[in-house]
């Protein structure tokens, strides 16, 4: 019997079209995980740019507390409607004052410092 005789030719052609089928299901497979992947990632960043911006203008809201003089801190301590932003400010001691930004609606704590401002000689 020769090597290459017409069945085993035919055998080998129809065992490389079953592997040809295998890779292509396997890559549609494959495809089909990224492109949920690839929705999964949009669907998380626009999630993230409506936070994202919020905080933003937290950080500006607390940058513009941060200015303030301790007779500012002292004038405004408690819960005050800043900017958007429900701020609370309390004094932690002679000379520290804790200043959180929260979001208005929720009430969540968005950022938070603590300020040093001393008193006056």
């Amino acid at each position: 019997m020769h090597r290459n005789s017409p069945s085993r030719r035919r055998a080998r052609r129809g065992t490389i079209l079953i592997e040809t089928l295998i890779a292509l299901v396997l890559l549609g497979f494959m495809g089909a995980g990224m492109v949920s992947l690839l929705a999964q990632t949009l669907d998380a960043l626009h999630g993230v740019r409506p936070r994202e911006a919020e905080i933003v203008n937290a950080a500006a809201t607390l940058s513009a507390i941060a200015a303030w003089s301790r007779q500012d801190l002292e004038a405004h301590a408690g819960r005050v409607r800043t900017g958007g932003f429900v701020t609370e400010i309390r004094a932690d001691g002679p000379s520290l004052f804790d200043v959180a930004v929260r979001d208005s609606l929720a009430g969540r704590e968005l950022l938070s410092t603590t300020l040093y401002r001393p008193e006056a000689p």
